[in-house]
């Protein structure tokens, strides 16, 4: 009986062990360790989504230069003589006229034209659009809001002062040595058009109200007097439906004028779209000077006839100009494409030095350079540019085409050109 007990003691044992649960493992320190980091990563990485901005903010329009449309003519995008707004602010190059932007900023604060013309109020007017100025840069900015600040006023304030030295609205005295050579406000120009040196609108306009005294010109006045030799005179259309986002947007709208913005296939285009001048002559297609009124982009065709008003691009200035308002179509969503459009359509007419001669005869263009180097120049222009969204002058193109399809005036012009000039070739 003893031995039968020990035995179905020994079994009850062995079954209770049986029913134990299996031991949890332990966590060692790497795991730990890790799970610290992933909280750590996160957390950092959900701070930098809530810095994020919104990457097409309706505000956005100013932008650095991408370095495939830039790496053909660097220096025709990078201002040599002063910096506007953040993106070259601190350029070692430009420090010479930080100091000149402050005594400018002196003269207008001791000059007071109107009791708002002091300091504190200046920086008061642009401290709630900051946040909206900020995201008008597409690269973020570094800096405090502060020191934002600093930058919108003293740059917006040197913008107008130096327009209205420039129109002779303020006097010039001989201390003011950007006025004292030929070479300076012409430099000067040419780097408040540059797409990386542009200053928000709003800031401008707000500050020149404030600073404008009663019976002097507009900011719109002095603008359209300081770029006439840019713009040939233009001025964007009377429609309060434009809003310039900055001043080398409002030379766009110039440009513009009242030229209707198209709409048509949006498939990529291929950049030959058209014959050349001399080829369109030769299958009857007449070219005529439009008028100088007019918006340059207004070319037609209509019965045979192309007009096209006169070509004032070619010097080394509106070669910067052109360039950054390409970049500008390329860069700004929605904005389209009129002034690339314009480009391609005059590069395909000028192919040859030949097409140079033809245009220059008929008054649509000025020869100022030798003609290899007008034949160039819209080519480099546009370099790894794309028309992705539409061609302005598809209707034009097709038209055009279309006249040029039909043989029997491609026939009737070379009987013309080739024997009827001739009597023995007549007689054949």
């Amino acid at each position: 009986m003893t031995t039968e007990n020990n035995t179905s003691d020994h079994s009850a044992i062995e079954s209770e062990n049986d029913q134990e649960e299996e031991p949890v493992p332990i966590e060692n320190d790497d795991t730990n360790e890790n799970r610290d980091e992933d909280e750590l990563l996160s957390s950092s990485i959900q701070e930098k989504v809530n810095q994020a901005s919104d990457p097409f903010s309706v505000h956005r329009c100013i932008y650095r230069i991408p370095a495939v449309l830039r790496k053909h003519n660097e220096k025709a995008f990078v201002p040599i003589v002063v910096s506007i707004g953040p993106l070259h602010h601190g350029n070692e190059n430009l420090q010479a006229m930080e100091e000149v932007k402050l005594w400018y900023l002196q003269c207008l604060l001791d000059r007071k034209p109107t009791p708002e013309t002091d300091m504190e109020s200046l920086l008061k007017a642009i401290r709630p659009i900051q946040q909206a100025c900020q995201e008008c840069y597409e690269e973020k900015i570094h800096i405090s809001n502060d020191e934002f600040l600093e930058m919108m006023v003293i740059d917006g304030c040197f913008i107008s002062e130096f327009f209205r030295r420039f129109a002779n609205e303020v006097t010039v005295d001989n201390e003011d040595g950007l006025f004292s050579t030929s070479w300076m406000p012409l430099a000067v120009i040419n780097d408040l058009l540059l797409l990386e040196n542009q200053l928000p609108w709003r800031v401008l306009d707000c500050l020149f109200e404030l600073t404008c005294e009663s019976g002097t010109s507009s900011l719109l006045g002095l603008i359209n007097s300081t770029f006439k030799a840019y713009t040939g005179g233009l001025s964007p259309k009377p429609s309060g439906t434009v809003k310039h986002r900055h001043l080398l947007d409002f030379i766009r709208n110039s440009f513009l004028g009242s030229y209707p913005e198209s709409e048509s296939d949006e498939s990529a285009r291929d950049s030959d779209t058209i014959l050349s001048a001399t080829e369109l002559r030769k299958v009857g297609v007449k070219f005529k000077r439009g008028n100088e009124d007019d918006t340059m982009l207004n070319i037609t065709f209509e019965n045979g006839v192309m007009k096209i008003p006169p070509i004032i691009v070619f010097d080394e200035n509106r070669e910067s100009l052109f360039g950054n308002l390409i970049v500008y179509e390329q860069c700004q969503p929605r904005l389209g494409y009129q002034i690339t459009s314009y480009v391609v359509l005059l590069d395909n007419l000028i192919k040859s030095t030949k097409d140079v001669d033809f245009l220059v005869e008929k008054g649509i263009m000025a020869k100022i350079w030798s003609r290899k180097e007008m034949l160039g120049f819209f080519k480099r222009l546009y370099n790894d540019t794309r028309l992705y969204k539409y061609f302005s002058y598809d209707e034009l193109q097709t038209e055009v085409n279309a006249y040029c399809a039909g043989g029997w005036r491609k026939w009737k012009q070379i009987l013309r050109r080739d024997y009827l000039k001739n009597p023995c070739s007549s007689s054949s």
